[in-house]
């Protein structure tokens, strides 16, 4: 993550993951998107950061410097 100072992720869910990402790496913005409504409001209840922001995926805008997309499948 070496000089990257923009990072989304594509599918976040609740943000879990980003949440993680945002505590070791301090001076990366992170953004989350996600199309369900309900995820979105209960990462943004749980997870609060200042480099952190979740937001719904009909609102993605922007450049990023670092883009993931990472597929979680429960039963």
């Amino acid at each position: 993550m070496k000089n990257k100072k923009t990072f989304l992720d594509f599918g976040c869910g609740p943000g879990t993951f980003i949440y993680l990402l945002s505590k070791k790496y301090s001076k990366i913005n992170f953004t989350g998107i996600e199309s369900l409504r309900t995820a979105v409001i209960n990462g943004n209840k749980k997870y609060k950061r200042k480099n952190l922001e979740l937001k719904n995926a009909r609102k993605i805008s922007g450049n990023y410097d670092a883009i993931s997309a990472i597929k979680c499948c429960t039963r």
